[in-house]
């Protein structure tokens, strides 16, 4: 990480109204992390990232889901741990 160039928030997400720049740091961190399988990353990885509780990251990944960002899929694995695969949701599959 130490050649990183920081942090680049799309402008996709940065010009968009409809988020707060809590959101819209929490898709790009999503966006950049998800595979075809989505992202599998915790609230507490969200968290720590972010700098909020884990009822915070939840809250926000809530409401992503609920303004058609986000999808999320919940299942068990192969060691019976309860986990979760977010996906982004292009805005123009909703039209």
């Amino acid at each position: 990480m130490a050649d990183s160039k920081g942090f680049l928030i799309p402008a996709k997400y940065w010009s968009d109204a409809d988020l707060s720049l809590s959101e819209k740091v929490m898709i790009t961190e999503i966006e950049r992390l998800a595979s075809e399988d989505g992202c599998l990353e915790s609230n507490n990885y969200f968290a720590r990232f972010i700098g909020l509780s884990k009822s915070r990251v939840s809250e926000i990944i809530t409401k992503l889901s609920l303004k058609g960002y986000l999808e999320t899929q919940y299942f068990t694995d192969q060691d019976g741990q309860n986990r979760r695969r977010i996906y982004i949701v292009s805005k123009r599959e909703q039209l």
